[in-house]
C-alpha cells in the first residue's frame, strides 16, 4: 500500500474517534448543584455571616437522620426558615422543606439512594438569621 492510503485511513479513524467522543459527551447528564448559581453566589457573604452566627450559638439545633426522616430540634422557637437537602450528583433527589414555629420538627424523605448529600438548614429567631450546612453519606 502506498503512504497516501495510510494517511487517509488514519484521518478517517481519527474523525470517527472524535465523532464518537462528541456523541458520548453530549449524552452525559451535567447537573449543577443549584439552578440559580449566580444569584446564590451573590448571597455568599450573607450566608457566611449567618453560619458564623449559628456557630456562636450556645445550643445549636440538633439534626438527626432516622430511616428516611430528618429530625430537627431547636433550643428555642423559630420564626421560620427552610431545610434543603441536595444530592450533588442528581437534582431529582433534592428536597426542600419549610420550617414552622415548632421546636421539634420531622421531615419525610420519599427516596434515598446511597451517596453524598448536603443539608442546609436556614432559620430566623429573635430577628437574626442563622444557617448550618452539613454533608453526610448514606
Amino acid at each position: 500500500m502506498n503512504p497516501g492510503k495510510w494517511i487517509f485511513v488514519a484521518f478517517i479513524s481519527f474523525a470517527a474517534f472524535i465523532g464518537t467522543l462528541v456523541f458520548v459527551c453530549v449524552r452525559e447528564d451535567v447537573s449543577l448543584v443549584s439552578t440559580q448559581y449566580y444569584q446564590d453566589e451573590l448571597k455568599f457573604n450573607q450566608q457566611q455571616s449567618n453560619q458564623q452566627r449559628a456557630n456562636l450559638l450556645a445550643e445549636p439545633p440538633e439534626i438527626q437522620l432516622h430511616q428516611g426522616k430528618v429530625e430537627v430540634q431547636f433550643a428555642s422557637p423559630v420564626a421560620g426558615g427552610s431545610l434543603q437537602i441536595q444530592r450533588p450528583s442528581d437534582i431529582r433527589l433534592d428536597y426542600q422543606f419549610e420550617l414552622d414555629t415548632n421546636i421539634h420538627q420531622h421531615f419525610e424523605m420519599t427516596r434515598w439512594e446511597p451517596g453524598l448529600y448536603r443539608l442546609k438548614l436556614s432559620w430566623s429567631a429573635e430577628g437574626k438569621e442563622y444557617q448550618i450546612e452539613r454533608s453526610f453519606v448514606l
